[in-house]
């Protein structure tokens, strides 16, 4: 068990089991928020009452959530935020996302189930991880409790290059969502199914297979590098609660009973890691920030590299897309890559036929256009960027 400062052998399952009396009270209000939410695919209630209970148990003043969506999460954590509060605790929730469901839909349908004093605690801000002044909000937390399920490198390399070292002199947990344990998986998942080889953040098929860490997210790959270099334990919710809980025939008797299917399971699909177990210097990533007013001189470069793999990709199924590839050259040399991607964006009208390929480069472009300062990135004129085929 992982010593935590404050929380001595803090596990998920030892979480799960002191927490299962406040999980059983709060069984009607996690089901009906989970229902105004409107997206369990996301986020199943039984993965709302174990997050919960992780939160519960370790008592953070700040709860981080990076990656919003519909909100999910996002009504767990203030759920918490308020129980804590209602014991006295100072907890707060800050949510950073760059969807705007939040407050466009998702929190419309939670005020019929909360009054708008349960939203104190929480911050729900529209923004870029990656932009974001961390400092505003760390300065004296004592006690901090990461969600880190917003996707991609860039992301990683800001969680693990500038989130980590601001907390990683207190308390401090942090839980990453979209890994499951392979030991827990049927035999039939290890099969690559007819699948290509993973290449990056995908939700069509491939998947990655790091050892027990079974995903389809870049995070996967760049946590299982920050963690080896740095000798820190990763382990899943799912091994805890089996270990823990499901091989006590009496625990998991009375886990049944008392939350029923809803609330509890012991499959997870999220693991776990805390810095505090770390004696010696830990290591970081390099992330690469502007100081001239914060803005970050990563994305676009990056961005459009991914947007040539995912041209390159599409010219099988569509031959005709090799036309643009010259034009979009051009404007990439002179540095208007708003340009280029405004053409990518119309030539995507050309993709209808292929639903797959559409929604891939789709997605590339939305997460160009939503990144705030991208009118003042630029190319270096030394750069060369040829989306070859």
């Amino acid at each position: 068990m992982k010593q935590l400062p404050g929380n001595n052998n803090f596990t998920p399952a030892q979480a799960y089991w002191n927490q299962r009396h406040t999980l059983k009270s709060l069984h009607e209000r996690i089901l009906a928020l989970a229902e105004a939410v409107d997206r369990k695919t996301d986020l199943w209630p039984v993965q709302w009452a174990q997050i919960m209970a992780a939160a519960l148990e370790f008592k953070p003043d700040l709860i981080l959530e990076l990656g919003r969506g519909k909100g999910n999460s996002t009504c767990a954590f203030t759920e918490v935020a308020n129980q804590l509060r209602n014991e006295g605790a100072n907890c707060n929730v800050v949510s950073l996302c760059i969807s705007d469901d939040w407050e466009n839909v998702t929190q419309w349908g939670v005020l019929q189930e909360v009054d708008e004093e349960w939203f104190r605690p929480l911050k729900a801000l529209k923004g870029n991880i990656l932009t974001f002044d961390y400092d505003s909000i760390l300065k004296g937390v004592k006690r901090c409790l990461v969600l880190w399920d917003a996707h991609g490198y860039d992301v990683a390399e800001c969680v693990l290059g500038r989130i980590m070292p601001k907390i990683a002199g207190i308390p401090n947990l942090v839980i990453m969502h979209d890994l499951s344990d392979a030991r827990y998986e049927p035999p039939e998942t290890s099969s690559y199914k007819g699948n290509r080889l993973w290449r990056g953040n995908n939700w069509s098929g491939p998947r990655i297979r790091l050892g027990y860490i079974d995903s389809t997210v870049e995070q996967a790959v760049a946590i299982v590098d920050f963690i080896s270099r740095n000798k820190i334990s990763f382990d899943s919710a799912d091994h805890s609660f089996d270990i823990e809980i499901k091989r006590d025939a009496v625990k998991y008797k009375e886990m049944q009973e008392m939350l029923g299917n809803d609330l509890f399971s012991t499959g997870a699909h999220w693991f776990w890691f805390t810095l505090n177990e770390v004696m010696g210097t830990l290591t970081y990533p390099y992330f690469g920030a502007v100081v001239n007013n914060n803005f970050y001189e990563i994305s676009i470069f990056e961005r459009v590299q991914i947007l040539g793999v995912s041209l390159r990709n599409a010219v099988i199924e569509q031959p005709h897309l090799k036309d643009i590839i010259p034009r979009i050259n051009r404007y990439l040399k002179t540095e208007q890559t708003n340009l280029a991607v405004k053409m990518i964006e119309t030539e995507l009208g050309h993709l209808e036929e292929s639903i797959e390929i559409f929604r891939k480069l789709r997605e590339f472009v939305l997460k160009i256009q939503k990144d705030d300062a991208m009118h003042l990135y630029r190319l270096p004129e030394s750069i060369q960027m040829p989306l070859t085929l």
